[in-house]
């Protein structure tokens, strides 16, 4: 490698970080430039971290069409062996790819995907309920929502301190499908994502209705129905109780930049300060 570029294994990771705390733009420009590195240069560990990135990118954007045609863009890209099941990339590797699995309306390889996480050289303890959770998923997707429900909350019990971001999205997932079926559980689940999210910064995901103070309803995405992705960004950690101080640092933007921003969530919302948005948002 030349002494002027990045080792391209940083390069593909860099991307991450920004993607979970909603800087996207920065995020994708990172991603592009990672991309365009490993076309030329498709060093499968590089390729493995870039898909892991792109699939975090995917995941935090909250963009359906761009999730579902993601595997066959990438295949297109580095061909179509590189989100194999028998690839030895690590077992985290294998939990992205099945979630993009999910999102393709690909189901059966995440069976492979699994068995490639619980053979790996070392099996990592979350393990445990990342099979629960993905088979919960897959069931909802097949429309079982009973077993869904049940698979879920099994993966809850099973927690241990490892992937924080990724328990929140299983509490997410269930605050999601529990609103419908059993709607004492989707409030306690959606405090437990909200306050994970919160804890890492990851803003993007504070602004969807499975996470929202009222779960179970659309209030808070009514609410922020009429603000950009980056007003609802603010909304969201305003709400959440964070500083500007700490709103700017989330966001990687100055206190006065997110005094801007709080200005057109006022005036978009009818409010003139914090509380006021809050107890908006809490109905």
């Amino acid at each position: 490698m030349a002494l002027d570029r990045l080792q391209p294994l940083v390069q593909a990771s860099l991307p991450l970080v920004p993607a979970v705390r909603g800087d996207f733009e920065r995020a994708d420009g990172l991603l592009d430039d990672a991309e365009a590195v490993l076309r030329d240069l498709p060093w499968r560990e590089a390729v493995s971290v870039l898909m892991m990135a792109q699939i975090v990118r995917l995941h935090a954007g909250q963009d359906a069409a761009s999730r579902s045609g993601y595997l066959r863009r990438v295949e297109g890209v580095f061909g179509r062996d590189c989100a194999s099941p028998s690839l030895p990339s690590g077992a985290i590797w294998h939990l992205h790819i099945a979630l993009a699995r999910l999102w393709a309306g690909d189901p059966h390889p995440i069976e492979e995907h699994l068995h490639a996480i619980e053979r790996d050289i070392i099996v990592p303890d979350w393990a445990r309920w990342a099979r629960p959770w993905l088979t919960g998923l897959v069931a909802e997707a097949a429309g079982d929502a009973a077993a869904a429900l049940r698979l879920l909350q099994e993966a809850t019990t099973l927690f241990n301190d490892e992937l924080p971001l990724y328990r929140a999205h299983v509490f997410a997932d269930l605050a999601r499908i529990a609103a419908a079926r059993l709607p004492a559980v989707a409030p306690e689940a959606a405090t437990q994502a909200r306050e994970l999210y919160t804890g890492l910064g990851a803003a993007p995901y504070l602004t969807t209705s499975a996470t929202a103070e009222q779960t179970g309803a659309e209030a808070h995405a009514d609410v922020f129905g009429d603000l950009s992705e980056r007003e609802r960004e603010v909304a969201a950690l305003l709400v959440a109780g964070l500083s500007y101080a700490q709103i700017a640092s989330e966001l990687y933007v100055t206190r006065s930049t997110v005094g801007f921003h709080l200005g057109n969530i006022y005036a978009k919302t009818g409010v003139s300060t914090r509380h006021a948005l809050t107890q908006l948002v809490r109905g």
